[in-house]
């Protein structure tokens, strides 16, 4: 049977970083007073964004479940995309856990 989580090994600075563009992914992406399915994805979004921020150790493992990792690769996609807020150049290593093709 598939494991149905996803982990990867993040370094302090790298769980800052996708708290960052979670949050602001989350709040961009979806505000409030929309829909109950978007306001249950931005829930979830900043839970997890929550859980970066509040386990701070030199590394840390990151667990969510296969289903979310999907729009947690959406919103790091979008932050250190051209069209989000981001800098690729800090995002490389990230973006590589969890597959992301090289973006410019």
């Amino acid at each position: 049977m598939q494991k149905k989580t996803f982990s990867i090994s993040i370094t302090n600075h790298q769980a800052i970083l996708m708290s960052k563009a979670l949050t602001i992914y989350a709040h961009s992406a979806f505000p409030k007073g929309g829909s109950e399915c978007s306001q249950v994805v931005r829930e979830s979004l900043l839970d997890s964004a929550n859980l970066l921020s509040d386990n701070l150790e030199n590394e840390f493992i990151f667990t969510i479940s296969k289903r979310h990792k999907e729009l947690v690769k959406a919103g790091l996609k979008w932050y250190f995309g051209n069209d989000g807020p981001g800098n690729l150049d800090e995002a490389y290593e990230i973006l590589e856990k969890f597959n992301v093709k090289k973006m410019k």
